[in-house]
């Protein structure tokens, strides 16, 4: 991050710690008719320094100061859950910090004031950076097919149309019609590629030799343009890497086992046992409905098991609720879902989209199948077929199978299993405990985001 994107993220954050604390305040005149009792005011004094950071914290884990590149109607589920987990976590702040005097009432007109507040101010900073901060030029470099696919993810999700998008392949471009750019060059044609699009933005494809990688990357850098590099598996390793040394020279030390370190393997465990002992309790009221629903609305169990693989390529029998008809694989045998299955039942569809259909899962990590956070667990017959054609996929079986994980909160409906496949390397690599904890944090507005519901 440059100096002065630094800087102008700084003034984001005192302006929405501004708004947040102005709106309790508001809330306290309006609960008090235009009075501050110091008595319940005083208790908000001693919070307010930590709900500051709080709310700085929460708009960091939902990507809330980079929110240009996303979509409004993301943007409000974000502030939505980032408002809501505020006032939870000023709740139990209240109570840490002994400050029994805080009002209960301030907290549900807060919550109110504070949505309606940061959602004006959001707005207006919403289009403002994406009419400042719109990349206009971009080139992006690798083999055709795989610099087509990703030319089209980039307009895709661009706040306004590029002024102009190149590719350069390592060929001829097939295809090249259906792209929403041009080829300007081969990798030999490189530098004059750059002063053909003199672009502000170049992202090197994964399929781009090391060689060649290499050599575009010192370019790049030597040049003062911003690169971006899609990972590979080698990349993810060396990224994830420790430095060390042998005499004078320096060498990542890579370890080949990506299992979960031992030290946070029992807090995992712990905390499984914990949170789906409880949800289960708590949320038995809902499962019962949701039984009662697919029972009523189409004919069949409520449940269904299905085999599935997670740890070291165990196979288990996952719990979930029916989303399709009765007997959606008799005849058709394993076929992967889509968005619009049309073996889907209304109700199911519902369940899907909201991830509750996953909620028998909790039986599954109750009985150490499964971890609340982790790779999806897939089917053999597709992990077979998987194995076949990206080898790699082994490495994300080292570790438990989860209900949610950095690929679901990451990835959307229809990404590659390959590209999920590095988000599941990547959270194993770099794992914590922290991580999980805003994986989790995550999952509850893909509920919300329907490209994202799996």
């Amino acid at each position: 991050m440059t100096g002065r994107k630094f800087g102008w993220t700084l003034a984001i954050m005192a302006v929405d710690v501004g708004l947040v604390n102005a709106a309790i305040v508001l809330s306290f005149l309006i609960e008090f008719v235009g009075g501050l009792p110091s008595g319940n005011f005083g208790a908000y004094v001693t919070v307010w320094p930590w709900l500051s950071l709080v709310a700085v914290v929460l708009f960091q884990v939902y990507s809330l100061y980079n929110a240009h590149r996303k979509k409004w109607p993301e943007v409000v589920v974000s502030l939505l859950l980032s408002v809501l987990w505020l006032n939870v976590a000023t709740m139990a702040l209240s109570f840490l910090l002994r400050s029994f005097a805080f009002p209960r009432g301030v907290f549900v007109i807060a919550f109110f004031v504070q949505l309606v507040l940061l959602a004006w101010w959001r707005r207006w900073l919403w289009k403002y950076e994406r009419r400042v901060f719109r990349v206009r030029r971009v080139l992006v470099v690798g083999p055709a097919a795989e610099a087509g696919a990703l030319a089209a993810k980039l307009a895709g999700s661009a706040p306004a149309p590029f002024d102009a998008m190149g590719l350069v392949v390592d060929g001829e471009g097939n295809g090249e019609d259906q792209w929403p750019a041009r080829v300007v060059g081969t990798y030999e044609q490189f530098p004059l590629a750059m002063e053909t699009v003199a672009p502000e933005e170049v992202y090197l494809c994964a399929g781009v030799p090391a060689d060649e990688k290499t050599w575009f990357v010192n370019y790049l850098v030597s040049a003062d343009c911003p690169v971006f590099v899609v990972p590979g598996v080698y990349e993810i390793f060396v990224s994830r890497g420790r430095l060390d040394q042998v005499e004078d020279t320096p060498v990542f030390a890579l370890n080949s086992s990506l299992a979960i370190p031992e030290e946070w393997r029992w807090l995992k465990r712990l905390t499984d046992l914990f949170f789906s002992a409880f949800l289960l309790v708590a949320l038995s009221p809902v499962m019962a409905l949701i039984a009662a629903g697919v029972r009523v609305t189409s004919p069949g169990p409520a449940l269904y098991r299905q085999e599935r693989m997670t740890e070291r390529g165990r196979e288990f029998h996952v719990y979930k609720f029916r989303t399709m008809v009765d007997g959606a694989e008799k005849h058709s045998g394993p076929v992967l879902a889509s968005r619009d299955d049309p073996r889907l039942t209304g109700f199911g569809r519902f369940l899907r989209a909201t991830r509750l259909d996953e909620l028998p899962q909790l039986f599954n990590v109750l009985r150490g199948e499964m971890s609340l956070v982790g790779p999806r667990a897939e089917r053999p017959f597709f992990v077979r077929r998987f194995l076949k054609e990206t080898p790699e996929y082994a490495l994300r079986m080292q570790v438990k199978s989860g209900i949610t994980g950095l690929a679901q909160v990451s990835g959307r409906y229809s990404t590659d299993y390959a590209d999920k496949l590095k988000y599941d390397l990547l959270y194993v690599r770099g794992y914590s405990p922290l991580k999980d904890l805003v994986i989790l944090l995550q999952t509850v507005k893909v509920i919300f985001m329907r490209d994202k519901a799996v």
